[in-house]
């Protein structure tokens, strides 16, 4: 099952340079393996997906690690309602 967002983590597709850097942390962190397709978050960037597909699968877990290695600025953490 795959998910268009999470609680925690907001997509901007529209900017995203489908790199798979994300992926990579991702696979990394939490498969040991620099490997997408092994990876929570799940980039498309096939030309039938413009702009840029990004879903997360059930098994993310809102970490942020993808958000970390996004030098593009397409993954943010989400604030916390109420914060300041």
């Amino acid at each position: 099952m795959m998910r268009a967002m999470t609680d925690k983590i907001q997509t901007i597709p529209e900017i995203c340079s489908g790199c798979r850097i994300c992926q990579l942390a991702c696979s990394s962190a939490w498969a040991r393996s620099y490997n997408p397709a092994q990876a929570r978050i799940l980039i498309d960037d096939t030309e039938a997906t413009k702009p840029v597909s990004i879903t997360f699968t059930d098994e993310c877990n809102d970490c942020g690690i993808c958000v970390k290695y996004c030098f593009y600025g397409a993954l943010k953490l989400r604030e916390a309602e109420g914060k300041l």
